[in-house]
């Protein structure tokens, strides 16, 4: 088609797209170009490069564009071209979005899967990092120091959308300090401590009574 001598379209507008996204065939719109005679249609460009153009659509009819094709993670850098009635064209800005699809690590220092006494339970300790987000969010849920078996969970998100958690199993158990405590098979609830009967539990709590209160918490976790 011969180009006319009419000028040349307002270039389109910069396409944008939500960034950074775990979308990796995320949807691109811009403000639609202009021109006296009329717009007939666009091609979208986009590569890994700013300006780049590896890659492109056929002819679109609305100011809008959605990869079929899975983007990799990364930087991608995306532009539009305009064509107009006469066969006049011109290009936009470079618009780009940052795909990542990679959840979070999620490490978790304390408390540890062992048996705590309620007193010496550490409060949350854990770390979470992110390939793109220096700063992703972090939510605790299921910590208690309250006696039984409990699951701790750390669950990170970044920017993109992408989660990743950790969970710990822990304990919390306090040491019989009465005799009231050992009756009625409720010595078997000291399991850690090995007991073979309510004797036992009776013995060390005899035992450990006339210890310092402090020294008395000191013989477990």
């Amino acid at each position: 088609m011969a180009v006319s001598s009419d000028t040349l379209p307002n270039p389109p507008g910069v396409p944008v797209t939500i960034s950074p996204t775990n979308n990796n065939q995320p949807i691109w719109n811009w403000d639609g170009a202009t021109d006296t005679t009329g717009i007939d249609h666009y091609i979208f460009y986009w590569d890994t490069v700013p300006g780049g153009e590896k890659y492109k659509s056929g002819n679109l009819y609305s100011a809008s564009f959605t990869h079929v094709d899975s983007l990799t993670d990364g930087t991608w850098y995306g532009k539009v071209e305009a064509f107009d009635l006469d066969g006049n064209k011109v290009f936009g800005g470079n618009g780009s979005v940052i795909i990542d699809t990679v959840p979070p690590q999620v490490t978790i220092s304390a408390p540890l899967p062992i048996i705590y006494q309620s007193s010496s339970l550490p409060v949350p300790a854990y770390l979470v990092i992110d390939n793109w987000d220096s700063s992703p969010s972090a939510v605790v849920s299921g910590w208690s120091n309250t006696e039984g078996q409990h699951t701790m969970t750390v669950t990170g998100t970044d920017k993109a959308g992408n989660i990743g958690n950790k969970s710990v199993t822990y304990t919390v158990q306090n040491l019989p300090s009465s005799k009231d405590q050992c009756k009625n098979n409720l010595w078997k609830l000291f399991g850690f401590l090995n007991f073979k009967n309510q004797g036992a539990c009776t013995k060390f709590v005899e035992k450990n009574s006339s210890l310092p209160r402090n020294l008395f918490s000191g013989l477990f976790h």
